[in-house]
């Protein structure tokens, strides 16, 4: 190579063209493009970044930092030594420089001095390597090799060629000291930081971080616990605040407002992840120009500059390949990372939401599927997102580069891709509506398939599983027949999009062999072929993306449409009257609109909560369901509300907590008055007892003892295997039903509020531990009145009965009748419901004809100093498990956790049909062959050309085209087959089976957590007689539900046998002994469907049977004014009792031989009650009854009364007899005084039916 003389290096060029053989850039050049504006762009980043560390706190231990820090300093010194000693050697006469050399020199020795600063501050402030001075050295390095080459090529500046090389060598250093990671170094919690978070660009970039997660997980099997902790900025809890933000900014009426709020939310995640991608455009484009001048320097002859030009080919290829590789997976793991904030944001907005609304609008089968079926194909939108934008740009720079080729034979694509476009388009705006549709059948099935999960233990209790089984199916069935459409519309999509990216090049060449044999007569240039192949593949590619991502982010926007619109609920109340609105807990004060000023003085002074006039609808146009409701609730004061069964008292305690419309009247609240609710059917999550009562406070020790003991579980904690630590399984279906409700009331409790809200939560509970929650709670020394908490207290239980175990010394008159006692009073104030959602009376209870005397002498709660004695045993020791571990996964299944198994693709194919399987196997074969053959065929083509121009080309041009029409055939028919008949085929299998297993599980499975089964019940031996009346009674949690799950064969015999009709019941199938045997569960298995549906599943009895049993239990004339047998049972609106009361309606219908009743008057009043038991005598005289009682007033209609206590019989006899005995049944009895009761004669018969 010559030299070039000194004037040749000091233009612009770019390429010097006297010397150097014409391969390379001139010297100034480099100076100017890579060295002074990196030097340039750095000094500006650095000044922007210290201003942002400048706010940071220190992220490192010092001592922990010092040897990296001045390491760091240590090599930039010498960088910036070599840069001071170059820049003074360009300025010495005689090296001729550049007009920039002295500049870039003295500008790279800034640079280094900030990048000093920038190193140390960085170090200290920075959870991860510099991302500005790693990304800078490592560009700068690549930079200065080239320039590093034109100075040694140059000869005549040997000093300042060793001086660059050396600045060169320091700068690598540089870059491998900042490269090193600081977890050892960061203070905590900044080193428990995952490493994806704590790793620099070039770490991040080729996904080095993922090394050790992959060793691990070659050499074991990895667990949860394995992999690496969240990263902070994908957190939900700051995606929500940053989404909810930009969502209450928006314009929510409009059309688009949630995309557009959701955009303008991670528009800098959006941002970075297009940067990869446009740089991925210049990279892809590359590879056609590689092609075109590696194919034209083959035919060139060879020589030394063909050898260097050889040799940058081989740089640029590895460049270019490499920079795809880099920037396809930098910009798909920064998509796949903002889709992940979008969908935590999206999730948590719809969760807030579902919190907010209201009980009549909150529909959680709505929020299940908006959270997973909508984000989902959210998600799958905006995996295409980028090919919007990025793929016009692409189809733009292939038509110029394919036009530079082959001329106007680009046309051709070009109108195949137009024509392509606008079918997509269309295609597009129908998946919409389709999608709807198919999205709100499977809305219809999550919502049926939700309410058989929730209610399993009922379900399987009433032997319902296969009328539930049968119509899930049905539901998945006609979700899939509401989809073909969406998926034809899939399925053609799919068609179009992969038969242009296979059919376009094909086409198109055979368009310019057309074209120019002509016009030149020239049939075939293997150059020109392979350059254009190149290049229509990189157009088809962007064309079928584009198409594709029309499809998906249409039917994302239809998605965000749904999301928008149930968010949208939150706004829609339409209260007819000025009321303060309710936060999630907390009621919030608004300006007082009418009020007189004594009604606000008195608010002011002593009132939580004022109603004046008002009447409460559960819709904004409602029917109201509680008329001219005025009270006030003062601070610490405790109210009853009592009313007959669907009097409205629940209705009442929902008007309190801003759950219904206010049709008229007023509500007035104090400032931030925070209220706790507990409701009838107690809602608790599969976490522990304690993380359950705790919620998302902190813990106190002190406090949650006072509670627990308050809410008298310290002896039931004590019985389970792990404490205040067990898990209470999906629904709380391991505890029992007065276990809940404590749990529940333990929950209100710590929480603090100023007014708690109860419904009823006492029902399931037996008459010692009702009595003794009350004491500890409600008492004058309960743990609301030291609080000041304000209660109002529901209660199914008429006046009497309530007020007695509040021990209240009353005078009640009913009509003519008297009922009294002497106990302490603990009401304050009485509120009485009428029919109709009406206040009969309300006061003190001496104002409601009450007459009360207070008699401190026998108060039997205990006082402080008892308070602190007892609270010693309330939180129980964890202790080892009880019952059989079981192993956690099959001796075999961690293996093929870590190999896989293939007969996992068998049992799916299987599923499709083999019919389906095949057809697509040999689809999918043919249309690989087709598509990727013809790049064979042109080779051949080419060589043909060369050596017979013109001869075949016919003949080739023919087959290649004849490609285009097997790959349209294969492509109908495989996807067809797919989309149409291997989908509907293998779903309709997996959900049959799935749902077969589901139901078919044992109860452990929904109760247990995966290694363990309890046992719940000791061995026993009891007897039962043909129409024998069995009472079960117990203290709460004593094992009294699990009895009877025993016989229904819901838990597991470990031990002795059941016999019915001499019969071994182990022999017989579960669905066998449930279907002989009716079950009536605690908590009201209530049907989606009709009211005739859920009086009689099995559809077996007319509908004039159906309204007899309906009118037996009382409740037919309120059903008959809502719709009668035809409505739907989601609108007739039931309380709980009334729930309670349908639920007989089953038995009476099935008149079975063995009746089970758990509880089942446990939400009703002792009117209704009375009536029950009236009924149960009339109607199953001959039937054998065990029926669970907690209320003991008719004990004596039993023949015989079994006690429980913690899993064990403890007393078994008739019930007179039991009670001349100092028995545990006595004690239960006498802690219900002043009740009435009377027997039912016992019904003779022989012994056999239940052994």
């Amino acid at each position: 190579m010559d030299g070039c003389r000194p004037e040749a290096d000091n233009v612009f060029g770019p390429v010097v063209a006297s010397c150097r053989d014409g391969f390379d850039f001139t010297l100034l050049f480099e100076q100017a493009i890579l060295s002074v504006a990196p030097s340039a762009l750095v000094l500006a980043a650095s000044a922007y970044r210290l201003r942002v560390l400048y706010r940071q706190p220190s992220k490192t231990i010092s001592t922990a930092s010092v040897p990296w820090a001045t390491a760091k300093q240590a090599a930039i010194l010498g960088f910036a030594i070599t840069q001071l000693i170059l820049t003074i050697l360009w300025a010495v006469p005689g090296h001729n420089p550049t007009q920039l050399s002295i500049a870039a020199s003295a500008l790279s020795f800034t640079s280094s001095i900030v990048l000093a600063g920038l190193s140390y501050v960085e170090h200290d402030r920075s959870v991860h390597p510099s991302a500005i001075l790693t990304t800078y050295l490592l560009f700068s390095i690549l930079f200065d090799v080239s320039q590093m080459r034109t100075l040694w090529l140059r000869r005549t500046d040997t000093a300042i060629a060793i001086v660059f090389s050396v600045g060169t060598v320091m700068k690598a250093g540089m870059l491998g000291v900042e490269m090193v990671g600081k977890r050892s170094m960061l203070q905590s919690p900044y080193r428990d930081w995952s490493p994806e978070t704590l790793g620099g660009v070039i770490n991040r970039s080729v996904f080095w971080w993922l090394n050790d997660l992959l060793r691990k997980g070659s050499a074991t099997v990895l667990h949860l616990s394995d992999l690496y902790p969240l990263d902070p900025g994908l957190e939900s809890a700051r995606l929500q605040s940053s989404l909810k933000a930009a969502w209450e900014n928006a314009a929510q009426q409009k059309t688009y407002a949630l995309l557009l709020a959701t955009f303008i939310c991670f528009w800098k995640p959006m941002v970075a992840a297009a940067i990869p991608r446009i740089a991925l455009i210049a990279f892809k484009f590359c590879q056609p120009l590689l092609v075109d001048r590696a194919v034209s320097l083959l035919s060139e002859p060879y020589g030394p500059k063909e050898t260097n030009i050889g040799r940058a080919l081989i740089g640029a290829t590895t460049l270019v390949y490499a920079g795809v590789a880099v920037c396809t997976a930098q910009y798909k793991h920064k998509t796949y990372r903002y889709i992940t904030m979008m969908r935590g944001g999206l999730i948590s907005l719809i969760y807030d939401t579902t919190l907010q609304l209201d009980t009549q609008a909150a529909n959680e089968a709505a929020a299940i599927t908006l959270m997973c079926t909508d984000i989902d194909r959210i998600v799958a939108g905006f995996e295409w997102a980028d090919a919007l934008w990025a793929g016009p740009i692409e189809i733009a720079v292939a038509i110029y580069l394919l036009y530079t080729q082959i001329g106007l034979s680009c046309l051709g694509p070009v109108i195949i891709a137009v024509l392509f476009v606008v079918t997509m388009l269309a295609f597009g705006k129908l998946s919409v509506k389709y999608q709807r549709d198919w999205i709100e059948a499977v809305q219809r099935r999550v919502t049926a398939t939700s309410s058989v999960l929730d209610n399993m233990k009922g379900i399987k209790m009433s032997g319902l599983s296969d009328v539930f089984n049968a119509e899930l199916q049905q539901l998945r069935v006609l979700e899939l027949t509401v989809s073909s459409k969406f998926r034809q519309i899939i399925a053609l999509c799919a068609v179009l999009s992969n038969f242009s990216g296979a059919t376009i090049p094909i086409l198109t060449l055979i368009i310019y062999v057309l074209v120019t044999r002509a016009t030149t007569g020239v049939e075939l240039n293997p150059s020109v072929a392979f350059t254009s192949i190149s290049l229509v593949a990189l157009l088809a590619a962007p064309i079928q993306q584009f198409a594709t991502a029309l499809i998906h982010f249409a039917a994302a926007t239809g998605c965000f449409q749904r999301i928008q619109e149930y968010l949208l609920k939150t706004a829609q109340r339409e209260d007819h009257v000025s009321r303060p609105p309710f936060t999630t807990e907390t009621l919030n004060e608004v300006e007082l609109q009418t009020m007189n000023p004594s009604a606000r003085r008195h608010l002011q002074t002593e009132n939580l909560l004022c109603l004046q006039g008002t009447a409460f609808a559960f819709t904004p146009r409602g029917t109201p369901v509680l008329h001219d409701i005025s009270l006030d609730l003062p601070v610490g004061i405790r109210t009853v509300v009592v009313g007959p069964t669907g009097s409205g008292k629940t209705a009442l305690l929902l008007a309190l907590l801003d759950e219904l419309y206010t049709i008229k009247g007023f509500v007035y609240s104090r400032s931030s008055l925070k209220i706790g609710y507990c409701a009838q059917a107690t809602w608790l999550p599969n976490l522990e007892i304690r993380s359950i009562i705790l919620g998302d406070a902190d813990y106190d020790e002190s406090w949650y003892l006072k509670v627990l003991w308050a809410c008298a579980l310290h002896q039931d904690l004590q019985a389970l295997p792990k404490g205040d630590r067990s898990i209470i399984g999906s629904k709380g279906t391991s505890l029992s039903g007065g276990q809940k409700q404590r749990i529940s009331l333990a929950r209100a409790l710590y929480a603090g509020t100023q007014l708690l809200l109860l419904d009823d939560v006492l029902s399931g509970l037996d008459a010692n531990t009702e009595q003794t929650v009350l004491d500890n709670v409600f008492g004058r020394h309960g743990i609301c009145r030291k609080t000041g908490t304000a209660v109002v207290f529901a209660t199914h239980s008429g006046i009497t009965d309530f007020l007695i175990r509040w021990r209240t010394c009353l005078y009640v008159k009913q009509d003519t009748d008297f009922v009294s006692a002497q106990h302490v009073k603990k009401a304050d104030h009485v509120i009485i419901m009428g029919p109709g959602g009406t206040i009969l009376k309300q006061g003190t209870p001496s104002s409601v004809n009450l007459v009360s005397a207070y008699d401190e002498e026998s108060d039997s709660e205990m006082t402080d100093d008892d308070d602190a004695a007892n609270l010693q045993g309330a939180l129980p020791p964890p202790r080892p498990e009880i019952g059989e571990q079981m192993e956690g996964e099959p001796e075999g299944a961690e293996l093929l956790r870590k190999t896989g198994d293939l007969r996992l693709y068998s049992y799916y194919f299987r599923m499709l049909g083999w019919e389906a399987t095949t057809v697509m196997a040999v689809s999918c074969a043919l249309f690989a062959f087709s598509a990727k053959f013809p790049t064979v065929w042109l080779d051949w083509w080419s060589d043909a050309e060369t050596q017979h121009p013109g001869q075949q080309t016919t003949m080739y041009m023919a087959v290649y085209g004849m490609f285009c029409v097997i790959c349209l055939i294969v492509l109908i028919v495989g996807i067809y087959v797919l989309a149409m008949a291997g989908i509907p085929r293998s779903s309709n299998k997996l959900h049959a089976i799935l749902l077969q297993r589901v139901m078919a599980a044992p109860f452990w499975f929904f109760v247990s957590t995966i290694g363990l089964r309890t046992a719940r019940l000791s061995s026993q031996i009891l007897a039962a007689i043909i129409g024998e009346k069995l009472g079960i009674c117990g203290r709460t949690g004593s094992g009294k539900t699990s009895f009877i799950l025993t016989i229904l064969r819901l838990t597991e015999i470990t031990k002795g046998e059941i016999f019915l009709d001499s019969l071994p019941l182990s022999s017989l199938s579960r669905m066998l002994v449930r279907q002989s045997i009716t079950a009536i569960p605690q908590e009201p298995l209530i049907l989606r469907g009709t009211v005739r549906f859920n009086a009689d599943p099995f559809s077996r009895h007319s509908d004039g049977r159906i309204v007899w049993a309906l009118m037996e239990v009382g409740i037919w004339d309120l059903i008959t004014t809502r719709g009668g047998l035809d409505a739907e049972m989601d609108n007739v609106a039931l309380s709980r009792g009334e729930q309670q009361l349908f639920c007989l309606t089953r038995a009476l219908l099935a008149k079975p031989r063995i009746l089970i009743l758990d509880e089942v008057t446990s939400s009703v009043d002792s009117v209704r009650e009375e009536h029950v038991m009236k009924v149960l005598r009339r109607n199953f005289a001959e039937a054998t009854v065990l029926m669970i009682v907690h209320h003991l007033q008719f004990v004596r209609q039993f023949d015989r009364i079994l006690v429980l206590n913690q899993g064990k019989v403890v007393e078994w006899g008739e019930p007179e007899q039991l009670m001349t005995q100092d028995s545990a049944f006595r004690s239960l009895l006498k802690s219900q005084q002043g009740t009435t009761a009377y027997r039912h004669p016992r019904t003779s018969g022989t012994r056999g039916t239940l052994a």
